[in-house]
């Protein structure tokens, strides 16, 4: 096998390097759209945790109401059999 003149290697070393930067750029286009889908899927996320929150909020909210009314209901319950017993 003949020996290659140093144009042929300079050619062979850059049609090298063309192809290792082409990689490059295909890896670093599949690296950054997958952090966009990564931030995507994170953005959905925090809206669903946010709309979880706020119906955990409402029923939070609810449960205290029907607390409230339970007590008072006692109450009244209480008062009515001390008024029974008393007559």
């Amino acid at each position: 096998m003949a020996e290659r003149t140093i144009d042929q290697r300079i050619e062979a070393l850059t049609h090298s390097v063309e192809l290792l930067a082409s990689l490059y750029r295909d890896r670093e286009r599949v690296f950054y759209d997958a952090l966009k889908e990564q931030r995507n899927s994170h953005h959905l996320l925090l809206a669903n945790v946010q709309t979880i929150g706020g119906a955990l909020t409402l029923m939070a909210n609810s449960l205290d109401k029907l607390v409230q009314v339970a007590d008072s209901h006692e109450q009244r319950v209480g008062k009515l059999e001390l008024g029974a017993q008393s007559t």
